[in-house]
């Protein structure tokens, strides 16, 4: 059999790179939407108006980012 062929038999699958929940764990550990990633800390904002993220694939919310 082929080298190609008998490879592609066996091909293993993992996640498609559209899975997004990695993505949406990461998203999910954030802290408050209050804050602002400043010079390497979490600061609060001193609005307390937010910006909502949404998913263009789903129209679903993603998140709410401070608006500073």
């Amino acid at each position: 059999m082929n080298k190609i062929i008998k490879n592609f038999k066996n091909i293993k699958y993992g996640p498609a790179l559209e899975d997004d929940s990695e993505v949406l764990k990461w998203i999910n550990n954030l802290p408050k939407p209050n804050h602002n990633f400043i010079n390497g800390d979490w600061v609060k904002s001193s609005s307390r108006q937010t910006l909502r993220s949404i998913n263009p694939a789903n129209n679903k919310k993603l998140f709410d980012l401070s608006i500073s």
